[in-house]
C-alpha cells in the first residue's frame, strides 16, 4: 500500500508541471517586502497570492460593474462650446504664451 503523503505530494507536482506556466516579475523593494509578509501571515506561497490577486483583477474586467470611460462621462462628452478649428486654425493660438 502507497503512503498517501507521498501519493499527494507527487500529485500536486504533477499538476504543476502540466498544467501551470512559470513566470518571472520584478516587484520594486516595497512591493516585495509586503508580498513576503502577505505570505508569512497567510501562510503561503508568494504565488498563490499574486494568482488569488491575478483572478480578482481577471474577474474585475469582466463584471458588469465595470464602466468604460465613455458611459462615465457622457454627460460631459459634448458640452464644451467653442470654436470647432481650435487645435488646427493658428489664427487661435496668436498671442498665446506671451
Amino acid at each position: 500500500m502507497y503512503n498517501r503523503s507521498i501519493c499527494i505530494a507527487f500529485c500536486r507536482k504533477w499538476y504543476y508541471y502540466l498544467f501551470m506556466t512559470t513566470v518571472t516579475a520584478k516587484l520594486p523593494p516595497d512591493l516585495s517586502a509586503w508580498l513576503t509578509k502577505e505570505a508569512r501571515s497567510r501562510r503561503t506561497s508568494k504565488s498563490k497570492i499574486i494568482r488569488e490577486t491575478l483572478e480578482m483583477v481577471r474577474n474585475m474586467k469582466g463584471s458588469p460593474d465595470s464602466v468604460s470611460f465613455f458611459d462615465a462621462n457622457s454627460d460631459l462628452l459634448g458640452v464644451f462650446s467653442g470654436p470647432r478649428d481650435l487645435s488646427t486654425n493658428s489664427k487661435h493660438m496668436k498671442g498665446y504664451g506671451k
